[in-house]
C-alpha cells in the first residue's frame, strides 16, 4: 500500500473518530466534564477506527493498479489541519482544567493522561494535514512548470531543462511587472 493511501487512511481514520464521543462517559455537570467525556469518547472511537480502516484499506487497497501518485486535494488537507487544531486546543483546554483539581474527577492524573493522548493525536492529525497541504502545493508547483509554453523558436529534442538554462533570454521576466 502506497504512503499516500496511508496517510490518507489515517487522517479519515482520526476524523472518523469523532463517532466515539458518545461512548464517553460524563461525570459531571459542565461543559468542561462534556469535553472531557468527548475526548475520552474520541480516544476510544479511534482505537477501533484506525484498525479498521486501515485493515480494510490494506485489504482492498493492495492491487492498485495505478500509475501515477494521487496526491490528496487542499480540502482533505485542510479539513484534517482544522480537525487537528482543534483537537489539540480542547485537549490543551481540558488539561489546564484539569490541573485545578476540578469536582467531580476521578483520577486527576489519568484524565489527564487521556488528554495528552488526545492532543497527541491531534498534534498527528496537524502534521498531517500540513503534509497534504504541502505536498498538494508541491505538485501544483511543479505541473505549473512542466506545462510552461515553449516559444517556438526553441521547440525540439532538446529537454526543457536544457532550454531554460541555455536560452534565459527567450522567455520573458516577470520580475518588472510585480
Amino acid at each position: 500500500m502506497r504512503t499516500v493511501t496511508t496517510a490518507r487512511l489515517i487522517a479519515i481514520g482520526l476524523m472518523l473518530s469523532v463517532a466515539g464521543i458518545p461512548l464517553g462517559i460524563v461525570k459531571g455537570d459542565g461543559f468542561d466534564h462534556f469535553r472531557l467525556a468527548a475526548l475520552m469518547g474520541m480516544l476510544l472511537g479511534q482505537f477501533i477506527t484506525l484498525p479498521l480502516l486501515l485493515f480494510v484499506g490494506i485489504a482492498l487497497g493492495v492491487p492498485e493498479q495505478r500509475s501515477h501518485l494521487q496526491v490528496p486535494g487542499y480540502t482533505m488537507g485542510g479539513v484534517t489541519l482544522l480537525f487537528g487544531t482543534l483537537i489539540v486546543t480542547q485537549a490543551w483546554a481540558t488539561s489546564a482544567w484539569l490541573e485545578s483539581l476540578p469536582p467531580g474527577v476521578g483520577d486527576p492524573a489519568g484524565e489527564f493522561a487521556i488528554t495528552m493522548l488526545a492532543g497527541l493525536s491531534g498534534a498527528v492529525a496537524v502534521f498531517l494535514g500540513l503534509g497534504m497541504l504541502v505536498a498538494r502545493v508541491l505538485v501544483d508547483r511543479h505541473l505549473r512548470l512542466v506545462n510552461l509554453p515553449v516559444p517556438a523558436h526553441l521547440t525540439g529534442d532538446r529537454p526543457l531543462s536544457a532550454i531554460l538554462l541555455a536560452e534565459e533570454a527567450a522567455w520573458p521576466s516577470r520580475a518588472g511587472r510585480v
